[in-house]
């Protein structure tokens, strides 16, 4: 949830029901003073799990009491539940007794959720006061570590570390890691020697380092390029110590890195069958799961653990469903997920709160997201509730006031900043969604779809360049997003800059590339022709020195393309060699039969011309957006509009980011004259969520002018004008201007735009 608690820090745990019964209640003081003694000594002995129970009844009665949640979020801690130990730890870091001791605890629950900011912040709290703590240091320099950003920060904190305390065996396998991240191979090398012979002898301090210590020469052999060694040990590692953190972590990340999901999958399934309490692993399977689009074994991974008789374990599971449903854009699931969490938990917190009430209107349960908010504390939140709220019921306007409000407290939340940007998108106030985007950025710029969403608002306003500046500090900040990098390459493929030509020629190396080239020449064809197409086309590949190769998958977009530009120009013979191609090369790739679906439409009279490829496309991957947008083609020349809708919407769910599938919905849905109501929702969907495109701006246009509304009219038309809506945004605003009576202004937009078939005015 953007600028909301993330789901994964709510502490929950299963609600105990106390009886209230009047005798006990005389005696509570002296009970609650025994109990809690009880929970001291346990955990002094390391019994942490039978301390659970004990302190959420305490908590329950003294939900302020820092120790309590210091040794709430200890346990749960220890017992390999850092996930739902935070928001306590956090709560017991604002007591200067505890502060120390809480920020400890919580830097190492943050190192093994992988918060690797959390984990540097908690540890450097620590460090302030006491700048040779080595605990600190090494918690610190781990996290540098997993970040994989500053290893010399690392190494510096572990050499003093090493300095203060020479014989701390376990601070030296940190410091290969560092040294192998900074590249200093051959001083990691030396390292592990040292440590191997060290542990050859059974009787040495550190044995439980043994994984850790086996791990780090498997990495070695990597760093070397010696994979098949690399796996060898690896797997010697898993043997030996199956259960070791570093070893699961550090063998699925190379299996990975090698392309084997399957193994890294058998890694944390044999984990979670020995410990199906380990929420960590469950959770990190479920998410490889999603990534390979195994999204409902995904989901029993996670349900499975419902069925375990575990203290504390269903709420976390909820709340990890809860991420998953989000994950999937399941809005209404993901909150049904989190309410059950939030039905578990001892005490919910002002973020917990707050990030029910952000998946209650993502659900559109909008009066329950503002019941949740009453009980929030802190103003801030309150108003960002009720902004979010107005902005789900399509008020804008009303949402704009109250994220003011908000801003005025809380200026730096990205996500304020975020939602805001879109509430003033869709009221036509663009330069303020521009501004709002960019202080969104600038407090988080890893943060959702923020850069891609100005860079496309940038581009319709006119300003190229301000977009390339956009989407390359979101593709900085989140190199792994496909929508940014793709948009980038789009951007460079059109800038003249010798700086964008050497860009282009280092991006052109990766997958992306026919992509951006298919997107490319769609937007000239569609602007100039197929001819012109074809001719970008040629020079793109004499500018970059090399054609995609049209039979590998990744070519597939731009082959897509080219298919139809060839049918266009009649070079059917083409076409048949290019898909036969493609096929013959791999002939169970779904985006390859789509293809071939399409050229046999283009080719064909017949209605359900390439209806057989498009289905086997859709067998081979139900979600090949070509192939359900060309079965939606063919259905609606059946006359069955409502099959054609269902189609597009399917693939809307494929490529959220796509507007030309969403807008063709409508399109579909306004052609077969369905009820009006349903029209206009339909379009002001589109709106919402692409406010720069021509398509809904026109259609809601025609819609205000038919209700007589011709202010309504006036201000999407104009909106339409400065989004460069180029001749059909100056012929939309003749005719508004027309309703309106304006006939001499109407006649003078007309004479500016020439003859029907001339160019677009600048």
């Amino acid at each position: 949830m953007i600028g909301f608690a993330r789901p994964s820090r709510l502490s929950v745990s299963r609600r105990v029901f106390l009886g209230i019964v009047s005798a006990t209640l005389l005696n509570v003081a002296c009970a609650e003073k025994d109990e809690l003694e009880t929970v001291r000594q346990a955990q002094a002995i390391g019994h942490f799990e039978q301390s659970v129970e004990p302190l959420r009844r305490l908590l329950e009665q003294d939900p302020e009491s820092t120790e309590l949640h210091y040794r709430y979020g200890l346990a749960l801690a220890r017992m390999g539940r850092p996930t739902l130990a935070i928001w306590s730890l956090h709560r017991a870091q604002e007591d200067p007794r505890w502060v120390e001791d809480a920020s400890l605890v919580l830097a190492q629950a943050a190192v093994m959720t992988q918060d690797w900011r959390t984990a540097v912040k908690s540890a450097s709290r620590v460090l302030d006061e006491e700048p040779e703590h080595v605990t600190a240091l090494f918690l610190r320099a781990m996290a540098y570590v997993g970040d994989k950003k500053h290893p010399e920060l690392a190494l510096d904190d572990l050499d003093l570390a090493i300095a203060i305390d020479p014989d701390n065996v376990s601070l030296r396998p940190q410091r290969v890691m560092a040294l192998i991240l900074a590249d200093r191979i051959d001083e990691a090398a030396e390292e592990i020697d040292v440590l191997d012979a060290l542990f050859e002898d059974s009787n040495a301090r550190g044995q439980d380092l043994a994984g850790t210590i086996c791990t780090m020469r498997a990495v070695l052999y990597k760093e070397w390029g010696e994979f098949a060694a690399a796996e060898q040990h690896f797997e010697k590692c898993l043997e030996r110590n199956p259960l070791d953190s570093t070893v699961i972590s550090e063998s699925v990340a190379f299996f990975s890195s090698t392309g084997d999901f399957r193994r890294g999958n058998e890694i944390l399934r044999q984990v979670i069958a020995e410990r199906p309490t380990w929420v960590v692993y469950r959770s990190r399977l479920a998410s490889r799961l999603r990534f390979l689009k195994a999204f409902d074994e995904a989901e029993a991974v996670l349900r499975e653990a419902l069925e375990l008789d575990s203290p504390g374990l269903a709420g976390a599971i909820w709340t990890q469903l809860a991420i998953h449903y989000a994950e999937l854009d399941d809005a209404v699931a993901a909150a049904a997920a989190y309410g059950n969490a939030v039905e578990l938990a001892p005490e919910v917190s002002e973020a917990g709160w707050l990030t029910y009430a952000d998946m209650l209107i993502a659900a559109d349960r909008v009066d329950e997201a503002l019941k949740v908010a009453e009980k929030l504390s802190d103003k801030r939140y309150r108003n960002l509730v009720a902004a979010r709220s107005s902005l789900q019921r399509g008020e804008p306007a009303e949402a704009l006031e109250y994220f003011d409000a908000t801003l005025l407290l809380w200026p730096n939340n990205s996500g304020a900043r975020y939602f805001a940007a879109r509430a003033a998108e869709q009221v036509g106030d663009f330069d303020r969604a521009v501004s709002e985007y960019r202080q969104s950025m600038r407090s988080d710029s890893a943060a959702g779809d923020t850069g891609v969403r100005l860079a496309k608002l940038l581009i319709a306003l006119g300003d190229a360049e301000g977009a390339r500046v956009a989407i390359y500090h979101h593709s900085e900040a989140q190199p792994g997003d496909r929508v940014g990098r793709l948009l980038r390459l789009e951007l460079a493929i059109t800038d003249p800059k010798p700086s964008s030509r050497a860009e282009l020629a280092a991006l052109s190396q990766t997958t992306l590339w026919p992509s951006a080239i298919a997107r490319n020449l769609d937007t000239i064809a569609r602007l100039r022709g197929a001819d012109r197409a074809l001719e970008q086309y040629d020079a793109l590949v004499s500018s970059i020195g090399r054609e995609p190769d049209l039979t590998d998958p990744a070519g597939a977009p731009v082959l897509h393309s080219l298919v139809r530009f060839w049918s266009e120009a009649g070079e059917t013979e083409k076409v048949g060699q290019a898909v036969a191609s493609a096929l013959k090369a791999h002939p169970d790739e779904a985006a390859f039969h789509s293809i071939a679906g399409l050229g046999k439409e283009l080719a064909a009279a017949e209605p359900s011309a390439g209806l057989e490829a498009y289905e086997r496309a859709i067998a081979l991957d139900p979600g090949e957006p070509h192939a359900l947008q060309g079965l939606a083609r063919i259905a609606q020349r059946a006359g069955d509009s409502g099959a054609a809708i269902r189609y597009l919407d399917r693939a809307a769910e494929s490529e959220p980011w796509s507007s030309a599938i969403v807008i063709r919905a409508a399109e579909v849905l306004e052609e077969r004259g369905g009820d009006p109501e349903a029209v206009e929702r339909r379009w002001q969907s589109v709106f919402r969520e692409f406010p720069w495109e021509f398509a809904p701006l026109e259609a809601l246009a025609g819609i205000a002018l038919a209700r007589s509304d011709t202010e309504a009219a006036m201000d999407l038309a104009t909106r339409a004008v400065r989004l460069r809506g180029g001749r059909p945004a100056l012929e939309l605003l003749a005719t508004v201007r027309d309703a309106r009576g304006e006939f001499a202004e109407a006649a003078a937009i007309r004479d500016g735009l020439g003859p029907t078939g001339s160019s677009d005015p600048e």
